[in-house]
Formats: structure tokens, C-alpha cells, sequence
């Protein structure tokens, strides 16, 4: 259960730009790729929430198009990441 009392909170993870598919080695081979920048001092994890009104839900197929649209125009297009859809919030 989640500190927001809700008992699933994930409803869908995507993982792109990585070898693996799978969330915790995933998670492991970006953490590897972020350890060989040894420039930058700070957290080297950005975090992005996109929003949508209560009640919208967006099919997979577009939530896909509107994160790779969105990664793209910020510059990170071909970065690696893990993506999670919360459907608690």
C-alpha cells in the first residue's frame, strides 16, 4: 500500500534506450551510464511529471507518442529512461 493509501500505484512502466527491458536492470544499466560522466557533480537523474485532467486517461499508444514528442523537444530524444504511469494521482 502507498503512503497515499492507495494499494497500486503503477499502472504502467516503460523502459526505453535500454539493453534491458526489465525495470530493475534497467535501473542498474543507467546508473552504470550515468557513473562513466565523472563531470558532472550533481544528481544526474531528471525527474519530469506530466499531467492530465481527473478523469483523462490517455490510451498507451498516445501517453507513448506524447513522452517520446515531449523527450524530444526538451533534447534528451535517444537518453535513456524509465517511464511510469501513476494512476493514483
Amino acid at each position: 500500500m502507498s503512503d497515499q493509501g492507495n494499494e497500486v500505484r503503477v499502472a504502467a512502466i516503460r523502459v526505453s534506450h535500454c539493453e534491458s527491458e526489465d525495470v530493475e536492470s534497467a535501473v542498474l544499466e543507467v546508473l552504470a551510464t550515468q557513473a562513466q560522466n565523472r563531470r558532472a557533480t550533481s544528481d544526474k537523474t531528471y525527474h519530469l511529471i506530466l499531467s492530465f485532467p481527473t478523469g483523462e486517461a490517455p490510451p498507451t499508444r498516445s501517453l507513448h507518442a506524447i513522452e517520446d514528442r515531449v523527450g524530444e523537444a526538451l533534447g534528451f530524444a535517444g537518453h535513456q529512461r524509465v517511464s511510469v504511469v501513476h494512476q493514483d494521482t
